[in-house]
């Protein structure tokens, strides 16, 4: 069932953001009234029911305030809202109207369970203030799924202190006078450069004092530095040559023990060739006494 609250027009413009201020207090006071009432059962005392009467009135000034609030923060998210969002902030748009209407049942039974001092009609009271805190706790849970759950409103925050701070880049301004630096550079080298003639002039004799003393102390600096490599460098030559030396001898040797074992294989060769021979020599002996006949 959808209830709606008639357009008041306004004498001023609401701020935006400050939905969550009044919505705090909506919660938290009709919890504040049950506990009084309670207390009241057993103290019976009327100025107890006064000063929840009087909350009870600040309640519903705060829901309606609550209400107000939240039409504008709604109208601030309404183009960025997709097809659920839009179906929530409906929701909860409409039990927040239930919840000022039912603050004002609630202040009328307040009254009547003041005139008419019963029991009963306590008891019914406290059970209609029990139902609206219910409902405030619902619509609360609504409006926080809003913010949790489909971050409506969180980005405004953000986004706001952007605009202020791009109005503040001096961009623009810096191409004027980007130009400007270097004739006034160009200005102080003209100026200067006099001053530096003279300066020149003024302090000529120290300069040829000072020329000839570091002409005198360059050529020292080398000098040094051949008497100290010369001594390094012999020691490595002579160390390079006879380790020349030594390998040329060592070539030599191998060369020597080359040739002498070649010699004694030539030897040993031809001593296995006259044996040879001289084997087949008297074989050949042997045979020719044989073959011979003996004389008679």
């Amino acid at each position: 069932m959808e209830i709606t609250i008639p357009n008041i027009p306004l004498p001023f413009e609401i701020p935006a953001l400050i939905h969550p201020f009044f919505v705090h207090f909506a919660i938290s006071l009709p919890i504040i009234i049950l506990l009084i009432e309670i207390i009241n059962l057993f103290a019976k005392r009327k100025i107890v029911g006064g000063i929840s009467f009087f909350l009870l009135i600040l309640t519903s000034a705060v829901l309606v305030a609550a209400y107000f609030t939240g039409i504008t923060d709604a109208n601030l998210a309404k183009d960025s809202l997709s097809g659920p969002a839009k179906e929530a902030l409906a929701d909860h748009k409409q039990y927040g109207i239930y919840l000022v209407y039912l603050s004002l049942i609630v202040l009328f039974f307040k009254l009547i369970s003041s005139l008419i001092n019963k029991i009963q009609v306590k008891i019914l009271f406290l059970i209609l203030l029990i139902g609206f805190i219910g409902v405030t706790i619902i619509t609360g849970k609504k409006g926080g799924e809003l913010v949790y759950k489909y971050g409506i409103n969180v980005g405004k925050k953000a986004t706001a202190p952007q605009p202020t701070t791009k109005p503040a880049t001096t961009q623009p301004k810096e191409s004027p006078s980007t130009p400007n630096l270097p004739v006034v550079v160009k200005k102080e080298e003209n100026t200067t450069k006099p001053e530096a003639k003279k300066e020149n002039t003024t302090t000529q004799a120290p300069k040829v004092e000072e020329k000839p003393k570091e002409e005198a102390q360059a050529p020292e600096q080398p000098k040094v530095k051949e008497e100290t490599t010369q001594p390094q460098e012999q020691p490595q030559e002579a160390k390079s040559t006879e380790t020349n030396q030594e390998e040329k001898r060592a070539v030599k040797e191998e060369k020597k023990e080359e040739n002498s074992t070649l010699t004694e294989q030539n030897s040993s060769t031809q001593t296995s060739v006259a044996e040879e021979n001289s084997t087949q020599e008297t074989n050949s002996t042997t045979e020719e006494t044989n073959s011979t006949p003996p004389t008679p």
